[in-house]
C-alpha cells in the first residue's frame, strides 16, 4: 500500500459505515468484519486518484511517476502561479502533476 493511504485506510476501517458491505460477504464477528473492511478498502486505494492542493503537495510522501492531481478550484492569477509552482516541484522529483479544475468551474 502507497504509504500516503495507510492512514486513510486506518481512519476508514474504524469509521466506515456497513453500507460497504454485502452482509454476504462479511463474516459477523468484529475481527474478521474490520479485516474484510481494510481489505475492500486496500482494494479500492490501489485504484485511487490523489489530489492535492497547491500549498499542501506532500513531495516527501510522493513516489517517481506517482500521478497527482493538483486542485485549481480558485480564479485567481495568484492562485495559478501556486498551482504551476506545485506541479514544477512535482515534476523535479519525477511525479507526474496534473492541474485539475473542476468541472463546476466550466
Amino acid at each position: 500500500m502507497r504509504l500516503w493511504l495507510a492512514p486513510c485506510v486506518e481512519a476508514l476501517t474504524r469509521k466506515a459505515p456497513a453500507v460497504l458491505f454485502s452482509s454476504a460477504r462479511v463474516p459477523k464477528t468484529t475481527g474478521s468484519r474490520a479485516l474484510a473492511l481494510r481489505s475492500r478498502l486496500s482494494e479500492l486505494a490501489s485504484r485511487a486518484s490523489l489530489e492535492v492542493a497547491p500549498g499542501a503537495v506532500p513531495l516527501a510522501d510522493l513516489s517517481r511517476g506517482q500521478l497527482v492531481y493538483v486542485t485549481m478550484v480558485k480564479t485567481s492569477v495568484a492562485h495559478f502561479d501556486d498551482v504551476e509552482r506545485a506541479v514544477a516541484a512535482c515534476s523535479e522529483r519525477g511525479v507526474v502533476a496534473i492541474p485539475h479544475v473542476p468541472a463546476s468551474r466550466l
